[in-house]
């Protein structure tokens, strides 16, 4: 169950946006976006989407793919190829 939008804070929003982009990017590309691209998708700076995406890395909504340094974030259900 997804909480409901109106009690969610302004951050949880955009992991949830952010989660979302990632998944629909690499059904797209077969790749994750980058800080970059992440940051445009949900209006924020690309300084923001560094530190939330590393937050969700550290509570586990991210993970990181060990074999790539650019475009490495990765949903906890995807491999790493």
């Amino acid at each position: 169950n997804i909480p409901d939008r109106r009690r969610l804070s302004s951050r949880d929003k955009k992991k949830i946006k952010i989660m979302f982009f990632i998944r629909q990017y690499r059904s797209l590309h077969d790749a994750s976006p980058t800080l970059r691209e992440i940051a445009e998708e949900v209006g924020i700076h690309e300084v923001s989407a560094s530190r939330i995406t590393t937050e969700m890395v550290d509570e586990g909504l991210l993970k990181y793919n060990q074999n790539s340094y650019s475009r490495s974030l990765l949903l906890p259900e995807n491999r790493a190829d």
